[in-house]
Formats: C-alpha cells, sequence, structure tokens
C-alpha cells in the first residue's frame, strides 16, 4: 500500500514536470506533419518550430531562450535566409507597437488613466461587476474601431491602475480583456490586420463587415461576458472586498479636466481619431494600405518623446515592453519559414481533400484548422497561408462568402486559447511581466478554453444559420 502511494505521487510529480511534456509536444508536432505527407525540409522546419513554440509554452519565462536558438538553428540550416527573416519578422508591426507603446507609456506617465479609474470607480461605487462589465465592452469596442493591439495597451493600462489602488491581482482580468479585445477584433474590418488581409483579398468591404462579421461578434461577445462572470466569481468577490474597502480613499476629486490634463487629452484624442480615420485618410492620399496606420504610431510616439523632454530616454527604456517585441520578430520569422518550405501548403492540400465535397464540414473544419494554427503561433500568419486556398476554391467554383467569415472567426475568437493566440496576447503577457507578475501558460488555457470555443461554436452556428437562410 504504502509502495504504491509513493508510486502514484512520483507519477503526479512527473506529470506536474513542464519538461516531461516536452517530448511528446515535439513528437506531437512532427509526427502530425508525417502524416500529412511532410518531407524533408518541411519536416525540419517544422521540428525546429515545434520545439522552440513547445519550449515557449512550457517555460514561458524563458521563451525568448527557445526562440532565439529555434530561428539560429534554422539560419544554420539554411532553412531561413537573411532576406527571409527581413521578409517574415513582422517590422511593420513591431514599429507600430513601439510608437503605440510610446504614446501610452507619456500618458501613463502624466496619470492620464489613473484619473479616467479613479472617475470610473467613483462612478460604480463597491460593484464590481458594473466596472468589469464597461471594461469588457470597453475592449470590445475600441478594438473593433481601432485595432486589438491599441486596445489591450490602453485598456491594461487603465486596468492596472485599478487593481493597484485596489490592490488585487489582476491576472483573472488581464486575461478577461484580452479575451473580449480579440472577439471584438472581428467585427470591423480595422480591428484586427486578419480582417484586412481578408478585405482585401475577398474585396469584401467595411458595409459587408457591418453585415456579417459584427453581429455575430456581438453574440460571441454576450456569451464570453455570460462565462468569464461565471468563470470569475472568486476574483469577482475579491474585487468587490477591495472596492469597499477602499472607496473612502478614492472620492478626491477625479481632475479628469485639470489645466495639467489638456496636453494629454489632446494627444489621446488625436491618436484615437487618426487611427480610427487612418483608411480613408490613405484612400483620400492614395497611399499603400496601413501606411497611415503605421504612421500614427510613429508620429504619436515621437510626438510623446518630445514632450517627455529629459526624460526621454527614461519612458523609452521604462514603458516600452522590449521583450514582446523580440519575441514577436523572432516568432514571425520562424513562422515565415514553414511557408517558404511548403509545410503549410501540405495541410492545405489535406483540408480540400478532406472536405472539398461538403461545403459545411469545409467551413467548419477551414475555421478549426486556422483557429487551431491561431493558437500555437499566430493568426496573421494562419490567414495568410488559408487565403490561398479560399482563393482556389473559389476559382473551382464553390461559393466562398461562407469561408472568409469562418476563416475570420477561427483566426480571431480561437485566438483566445493560447497566451500566444494573438498579439493582443502576447502583448498583454509582455506589460504583466514588466510590472513584475508571472504569466502561467497552463491557467491561461483552461480559462481560454471557455473563452474560445463556446463563443467560436455559437458564431459559427449563427453563420450557418444565415448562409442557409439567404
Amino acid at each position: 500500500m504504502i509502495y504504491n502511494r509513493q508510486v502514484n505521487m512520483h507519477l503526479v510529480e512527473l506529470l506536474r514536470a513542464r519538461w516531461f511534456w516536452y517530448a511528446p509536444v515535439l513528437g506531437l508536432f512532427i509526427g502530425s506533419g508525417y502524416a500529412l505527407g511532410m518531407r524533408g525540409d518541411q519536416l525540419w522546419s517544422l521540428g525546429i518550430f515545434a520545439a522552440a513554440i513547445g519550449g515557449s509554452l512550457l517555460y514561458w519565462e524563458r521563451r525568448l531562450l527557445f526562440v532565439f536558438v529555434g530561428v539560429g538553428l534554422l539560419m544554420a540550416a539554411g532553412l531561413l535566409t537573411v532576406e527571409g527573416f527581413v521578409q517574415a519578422a513582422g517590422l511593420d508591426i513591431v514599429a507600430f507597437l513601439l510608437g503605440m507603446m510610446l504614446v501610452i507609456g507619456y500618458l501613463e506617465e502624466n496619470w492620464f488613466f489613473d484619473r479616467i479609474i479613479r472617475a470610473l470607480v467613483d462612478m460604480a461605487g463597491p460593484r464590481p461587476l458594473l466596472v468589469v462589465t464597461i471594461l469588457l465592452a470597453a475592449s470590445f469596442v475600441l478594438s473593433a474601431l481601432v485595432n486589438e493591439v491599441t486596445s489591450i495597451v490602453i485598456l491594461l493600462a487603465a486596468l492596472f491602475h485599478l487593481t493597484d489602488r485596489l490592490e488585487v491581482r489582476p491576472w483573472p482580468f488581464i486575461m478577461a480583456l484580452v479575451f473580449a479585445t480579440n472577439i471584438g477584433s472581428a467585427a470591423t474590418v480595422v480591428g484586427n490586420p486578419v480582417g484586412m488581409m481578408i478585405a482585401l483579398r475577398s474585396g469584401l468591404g467595411f458595409i459587408d463587415f457591418l453585415r456579417w462579421a459584427s453581429p455575430l461578434a456581438l453574440a460571441a461577445f454576450l456569451v464570453l461576458a455570460a462565462v468569464l462572470f461565471w468563470k470569475l466569481q472568486g476574483p469577482l468577490k475579491e474585487l468587490k472586498v477591495a472596492m469597499e474597502v477602499t472607496t473612502v480613499r478614492v472620492q478626491d476629486p477625479p481632475g479628469l479636466f485639470a489645466p495639467d490634463m489638456r496636453l494629454p487629452w489632446v494627444i489621446f484624442g488625436a491618436t484615437m481619431v487618426a487611427l480610427a480615420l487612418h483608411s480613408p485618410l490613405e484612400h483620400a492620399l492614395g497611399l499603400q494600405k496601413n501606411s497611415m496606420l503605421l504612421a500614427v504610431a510613429l508620429v504619436g510616439g515621437g510626438v510623446s518623446l518630445l514632450l517627455a523632454g529629459p526624460r526621454a530616454r527614461e519612458l523609452l527604456e521604462r514603458r516600452v515592453e522590449w521583450s514582446a517585441l523580440v519575441f514577436f520578430l523572432l516568432l514571425f520569422a520562424s513562422v515565415g519559414t514553414l511557408k517558404t518550405t511548403g509545410a503549410m501548403s501540405v495541410l492545405t492540400e489535406r483540408v480540400r481533400e478532406w472536405s472539398r465535397d461538403d461545403p459545411t464540414a469545409l467551413l467548419f473544419l477551414l475555421s478549426g484548422i486556422a483557429g487551431f494554427i491561431t493558437a500555437l503561433m499566430d493568426n496573421v500568419l494562419a490567414v495568410a497561408t488559408f487565403i490561398p486556398v479560399v482563393q482556389a476554391l473559389e476559382g473551382e467554383g464553390l461559393g466562398v462568402l461562407p469561408l472568409w467569415w469562418g476563416l475570420l472567426f477561427g483566426a480571431t475568437i480561437l485566438g483566445n486559447l493560447t497566451v500566444i493566440g494573438s498579439t493582443a496576447n502576447i502583448v498583454a503577457a509582455g506589460m504583466w511581466e514588466r510590472r513584475g507578475g508571472k504569466v502561467r501558460p497552463w491557467e491561461w488555457l483552461k480559462l481560454g478554453f471557455w473563452a474560445s470555443l463556446p463563443p467560436w461554436a455559437l458564431a459559427m452556428g449563427l453563420l450557418y444559420l444565415r448562409v442557409q437562410l439567404t
């Protein structure tokens, strides 16, 4: 009896050890690739990528170690060239994030979000459901109007001021805001880079997104809110107690429109308006797609450095999530290798073979596989891989309108599943780590399951019904 108990305890400890899962994860990737028909360089690129991603998931605090080594091995093996690295590294995304982090950093330095949160808490009182509902709704709307990255950077800055003041652990609410942000980003063409990619390749416009994507995204958001209020009852109770205790401390006049707030309001308002109008401005000025989007972030960052004066260097060092930016750059480069070696093309061909004769099966299979790939790497690269598949099916005479929306929802809603499922997820995790927090990928996965599968299933079910009725 004692011997059996010791064996069982040892087995439990072994299963809890993260290194125990590393080889199975690696084997699963490579075995799946071989079963799909990948060979040679395709398997090598998949294996190295799997080693980097598996290590990042299991040892999140050392993720840079794995992606550095992974990209280095890809280059040493001749699977990634210097030119390929530059093309796949997502430098435009990195530059955009850098500029927006500087803008938000400047606003934080001037207590912009602190004053907003003081007003919010004073208005809501000890009603945590109201406060969290406001933050979730703001995440959904802001990501739809601007983009997921800007939304999460702004809302997390506000959340951190709230949780710092109330002295509660922000991690559950960080995940909640990210989940709402990702779903909201599917509502409009400007909410997520994948929406822009789909619009450019499919010919769908802003009105099409409002008619098709927005109602389904809103329905998914309502399901998400219900799920979060169910799963976060413990953190919500802690928040309620903290708000009741600290109500007296936040009754000071918020000073939202004090003289020293004029310049931060101008910076905030101008940046938000410019980001919201970037697409019409690009069209009016004849600029390349997303040129104005990047320009607004860079100009905003430059103005923030100018206004910071002698503290500009401190702003650049303290307020920019450098580790997150480096992780993005190397992750994008490693995933790009899967595309150049043809590994992703093999997968897309198998999808076509499995479900070409059944449009319904193709819809759910395409969306589900795109979402699964998104959860393991990045939604932009996953969508970029599947766009040629949808275009090829369209060339064969298949009605592909539902497939575009299925691709959109798979790449946005199912990005909630893992901590690396979308840009917003990684940015949020980096901001939390910079404040001394610890990211727990398995904790994210447990809540992410409920924040991704039920909303995705509802959105896809409603999409299927609408297609059948039209």
